[in-house]
C-alpha cells in the first residue's frame, strides 16, 4: 500500500507536496506513529450513527494504551501521531436541484501543503453551472472531506468508475471518481470527531 501511495504521490502531487509526503511515509517501516485510516461504510448508514463510529477510534487506541488486557509490548503500536486516510470521491453531472448550491466547497482538493492550505482546481467561490454540463466532485462519506480539509497534505488521483454487473461483468460508469490521499494529525483527526 506504501509504495502505491508513493508512486501515485510522485504522479499526481505536486513536487513539494510529494517530497514532504515522501519525508512522512519513506520511514513508515521504522515508525510506530503512522496509523493507515481508511473509510468504509454502508452509504444508507443512518447519520446519527456517524459520529458514535468516529469517535470509537481515538476512545478504542485510548483503550487499548490504558488497559491491563493490551500487553505492554503490544502498547508502542498505538501511539499515533499521524494517520494517512484515503477517501473516495465521485464528479457528478449536476441536475437543476444541486448546481444552484455546488461551489468549489466541494472541488477535488488536488493537493494540500504542509501547512493544510488546499490548492484548488477550481477559483475560490466559483459556482458550477449545469448550464455548461460542468461536473461536480462530491465527497462519497462527508466525514472525510471534513479530514481532508484538515489534513496536514493531500493529493487526489483519478480512478475508473465501474461497477459488477449480475454476470460478473464490469460497466463503466459516467463520471469520473478519484481517491484523495490525505494526512491528518492526531489531533486534528480528534477534532474533527469530537
Amino acid at each position: 500500500i506504501i509504495k502505491e501511495f508513493s508512486k501515485r504521490s510522485k504522479a499526481h502531487a505536486p513536487s513539494d507536496v510529494h517530497q514532504k509526503f515522501e519525508a512522512l511515509i519513506g520511514t513508515w517501516e521504522n515508525r510506530n506513529d503512522i496509523g493507515l485510516l481508511l473509510n468504509e461504510r454502508f452509504i444508507n448508514l443512518p447519520l446519527d450513527l456517524i459520529p458514535p463510529l468516529h469517535k470509537g477510534l481515538p476512545e478504542d487506541i485510548e483503550w487499548s494504551c490504558s488497559t491491563p488486557d493490551c500487553p505492554e509490548d503490544e502498547r508502542i503500536f498505538y501511539n499515533f501521531k499521524f494517520y494517512v486516510g484515503v477517501a473516495r470521491q465521485l464528479e457528478e453531472l449536476p441536475t437543476e436541484e444541486n448546481s444552484e448550491g455546488a461551489s468549489a466547497s466541494n472541488s477535488v482538493p488536488s493537493s494540500t501543503d504542509g501547512l493544510g492550505q488546499r490548492k484548488r482546481k477550481r477559483k475560490r467561490g466559483e459556482a458550477v453551472s449545469s448550464s455548461h454540463g460542468k461536473w461536480t466532485p462530491v465527497f462519497v462519506n462527508a466525514e472525510d472531506e471534513a479530514y481532508v480539509r484538515r489534513a496536514l497534505l493531500s493529493f487526489s488521483f483519478s480512478m475508473p468508475r465501474q461497477s459488477r454487473r449480475e454476470d460478473g461483468s464490469t460497466e463503466t460508469k459516467q463520471g469520473k471518481e478519484h481517491r484523495v490521499v490525505y494526512v491528518i494529525t492526531r489531533s486534528e483527526f480528534e477534532k474533527t470527531t469530537a
